[in-house]
């Protein structure tokens, strides 16, 4: 059999905690405030991923009516509690990240400058509508429990990672709108040219910093 996915094991995840119907995995994944920022993946890829699990014997489905309608729910057996242990003991893989406004931004010259300082506009504006979303999830939170108790301080942990990954985000579009606003044009000349030279130094010099201080803290 194939390898399974990451999104494989997130459902896994969620089985250990309790059964849950297909339905209810596809509006969690979507919906809690970390996983859609962390993982988000296509409803499809989420309604096949626990019938892999059910053909690896990682876990049972069953219908049952609910209301005069049927559901399949799924729960974890045995071997998908092994799997999912085996799972969390190895590294986990390089992130990466999947950003069309950077790709748009690093080939902004195939259009004009109008056209890149409205990309950098609308990716602040969708910064701001992500940010007031976080923050009423958060609340929501706060006032209605955590949806899993039981994982309320490892839901904490990421929470600050997407919260800073946000952030970062939106303050990056803010300099870049800055920036892009004194050109007069997209293509290149020796004023651009000097500019992306002292950016690039600027940045691996506070890489370097960073690096070093990761290396110390390591050691330590």
């Amino acid at each position: 059999m194939p390898k399974m996915s990451p999104t494989a094991y997130a459902i896994l995840g969620l089985l250990a905690s309790r059964p849950w119907s297909a339905y209810e995995l596809a509006r969690h994944m979507k919906t809690s405030n970390n996983l859609r920022f962390i993982w988000p993946r296509a409803e499809s890829k989420i309604y096949q991923a626990p019938k892999d699990l059910v053909a690896r014997g990682w876990a049972t489905s069953r219908e049952e009516s609910v209301k005069g309608r049927s559901r399949t729910v799924y729960r974890i057996t045995a071997k998908g509690g092994r799997a999912l242990r085996i799972w969390l003991e190895e590294p986990p893989a390089l992130p990466h990240f999947e950003i069309e406004a950077a790709l748009k931004v690093t080939y902004a010259t195939g259009g004009s400058v109008e056209q890149l300082r409205e990309t950098l506009r609308s990716i602040r504006a969708e910064q701001l509508v992500m940010g007031e979303s976080m923050v009423a999830s958060g609340l929501k939170v706060l006032e209605d429990g955590f949806a899993m108790p039981e994982r309320a301080h490892t839901s904490a942990l990421v929470a600050e990672l997407v919260a800073q990954l946000a952030g970062a985000m939106a303050a990056w579009a803010t300099w870049a709108e800055k920036a892009v606003s004194e050109w007069d044009e997209i293509e290149i000349d020796a004023e651009k040219e000097t500019w992306a030279r002292e950016t690039y130094e600027r940045i691996l010099t506070t890489a370097q910093g960073r690096l070093e201080k990761a290396r110390l803290d390591l050691d330590e």
